[in-house]
């Protein structure tokens, strides 16, 4: 899960140790009482902006995508600049097939903190999929200037690469994934792909076996 605003106190609660204990057990795969106690702070305080997206990612998590969005757009009206409820909104418009809405989203993320590489990640995979790959490859740059061990970023950049008629790049890029991942068969697959397309097809067909 993601980081949260500091929480406020509110007497007859301690919501500090309330939070500490739902995340706790959220993380633990224990919904159901996580979601007890998210709920008991947002009765002692409405306007917990840190809650209310986190009961939106149970909802999220419970493929209730519609609850989920009107849960995490509250409490980004609650607090404007909470970075984690934009990366959770775009994982829930994506899960809606609301892919403009989606990329907005992942956007405002990066725009308020630009070293966000996940929202930086998911990004590139929302251009990618719209065909928008110069862009895409901009984002898994950014991703590997950030976290240069990332082999998703590096096999998706070579992907984009690949669209782009940059073979040679390409298969760089998936060379390094390799050389972080070497056993990952889908990795293997995408390699082979990127050697077909130089066509080293010897060397292909042993990635493909």
């Amino acid at each position: 899960m993601s980081q949260l605003p500091h929480p406020a106190k509110t007497p007859g609660l301690d919501i500090d140790r309330t939070l500490k204990q739902a995340m706790r057990l959220h993380e633990k795969g224990r919904h159901e009482q996580a979601e007890k106690r998210y709920t008991k702070i947002l009765e002692a305080d409405p306007t917990h902006a840190g809650a209310m997206q986190l009961m939106g990612v149970l909802a999220h998590q419970a493929g209730r995508n519609e609850d989920a969005a009107k849960l995490i757009c509250g409490a980004i009206d609650l607090d404007p600049h909470f970075v984690a409820a934009y990366f959770n909104l775009g994982l829930v418009y994506e899960a809606l097939e609301k892919t403009d809405e989606a990329e907005a989203s992942y956007r405002k993320a990066v725009e308020l903190d630009h070293r966000n590489a996940n929202a930086h990640l998911n990004l590139g995979n929302l251009l990618f999929n719209a065909k928008t790959f110069g862009e895409a490859v901009e984002c898994y740059d950014t991703v590997l200037r950030l976290r240069p061990a990332d082999s998703l970023a590096h096999k998706n950049r070579s992907r984009a690469l690949r669209e782009l008629k940059d073979f040679t790049a390409s298969l760089e890029a998936i060379e390094r994934a390799i050389e972080l991942r070497p056993n990952d068969a889908l990795l293997q697959f995408e390699y082979a792909n990127a050697l077909r397309d130089e066509m080293r097809l010897d060397e292909a067909v042993s990635h493909y076996e």
